[in-house]
């Protein structure tokens, strides 16, 4: 089942409506491959339309949160960035605190981890939203290499 037919399911069995102004969103979201922020979002709904506020991105957004269909992110620079989450299940966001770069890994099958750690706690980790920062091998090997 291809993204969108995925999310309007979703919106179906929830009862909720798929209008216009999200599927804009959404057409947005997909055109970019990192995280961006409301701003940026913002930015180009007003390029394509005037009848859109930044509450209604917003909104939308937590919606789309709330639904597991974008996942938030640190960014790094005191602001949340917005990504498109295509893969629908819990899964680690690792981002490099030195280039930016983001890459995501799946833990279906690490979930024992998670659970072994926060062990006696009561904690709920809400696993659409972790993000481990870091640096990434690329920065770390160019670091070690010598001049």
């Amino acid at each position: 089942m291809s993204c969108e037919k995925h999310i309007h399911q979703l919106f179906h069995d929830r009862g909720l409506r798929f209008t216009f102004q999200r599927e804009l969103i959404l057409n947005i979201l997909h055109s970019f491959k990192n995280p961006v922020t409301v701003d940026d979002i913002y930015t180009e709904v007003s390029k394509k339309t005037g009848s859109i506020d930044v509450s209604t991105v917003y909104r939308t957004l937590e919606l789309f949160r709330d639904l597991g269909i974008v996942t938030i992110i640190d960014i790094g620079t005191r602001q949340q960035g917005y990504i498109l989450d295509n893969e629908f299940a819990p899964h680690i966001h690792l981002r490099c605190k030195n280039c930016g770069n983001l890459e995501s890994i799946n833990i279906q099958n690490k979930i024992q981890v998670l659970d072994d750690l926060l062990s006696g706690t009561g904690f709920q980790p809400d696993l659409l939203d972790f993000t481990i920062s870091g640096i990434c091998n690329s920065c770390l090997n160019k670091k070690l290499s010598p001049k």
